[in-house]
């Protein structure tokens, strides 16, 4: 399942928890149920894709939070991508999108999330 979007300014949540995340406006494809995945990440003019974690929901662990969306957080990744296509590929579910108890808690399970997204990436490379 893969998807498309155009990178566009978000919260800048990602940032401060040590997660920066790309949130894409998609414009081609559809996004998968809620949930947090492991993807493949092709930024505009590369050929290579990049390993991802992206999560897609309206993030409950903030209240102020309604809408769906899709923020990817691009592993060992930190330029400027605002304004730039990004194609997704999911590679596959590592958990629904749940509310924690507050931001120590969403900063440790991204970090979880992150560990086990690489891993994952790493054996389809091996294989």
């Amino acid at each position: 399942m893969s998807f498309r979007g155009v990178v566009a300014a978000g919260d800048r949540r990602g940032r401060l928890l040590g997660f920066p995340t790309a949130n894409l406006a998609v414009v081609a494809g559809e996004p998968p149920a809620d949930g947090v995945y492991v993807c493949w990440v092709t930024l505009d003019g590369e050929d290579a894709p990049r390993g991802g974690t992206v999560s897609i929901g309206a993030n409950p662990t903030f209240d102020d939070v309604e809408e769906r969306r899709v923020e990817v957080h691009i592993h060992d990744f930190g330029a400027d991508l605002y304004g730039r296509q990004v194609a997704v590929e999911i590679v596959r579910l590592l958990r629904e999108n749940v509310r924690l108890a507050g931001v120590g808690e969403l900063t440790r399970k991204s970090a979880e999330d992150v560990r086990r997204s690489r891993a994952i990436l790493s054996r389809l490379l091996v294989a």
